[in-house]
């Protein structure tokens, strides 16, 4: 009776392990899925943004405009893209 005990508690913990490991490289490999998505995207807006404003510099600096005004602009079209108000 002993040994039928010890072979299902063998197999219980089998299941088990087998269990966790899967789950845990599901785990793992939607991590590095989205990771790799997320940091994709975040560059990808980066760029555009710096382009939007590389674009707006070179227009302020064709008009001589003030530093302090020519920062003051590209804040209030940045936040009006985002819908952020100051």
């Amino acid at each position: 009776m002993s040994d039928h005990s010890f072979q299902d508690t063998r197999g219980i913990l089998l299941f088990i392990g087998i269990s966790l490991v899967i789950v845990l490289f599901t785990i793992a490999i939607w991590f590095v899925v989205l990771h790799t998505s997320s940091a994709e995207k975040i560059d990808r807006t980066l760029q555009q943004e710096v382009s939007k404003i590389n674009a707006l510099l070179i227009i302020i600096n064709e008009y001589n405009t003030q530093p302090s005004l020519a920062a003051s602009e590209i804040i209030r079209r940045i936040c009006s893209e985002k819908k952020i108000y100051q």
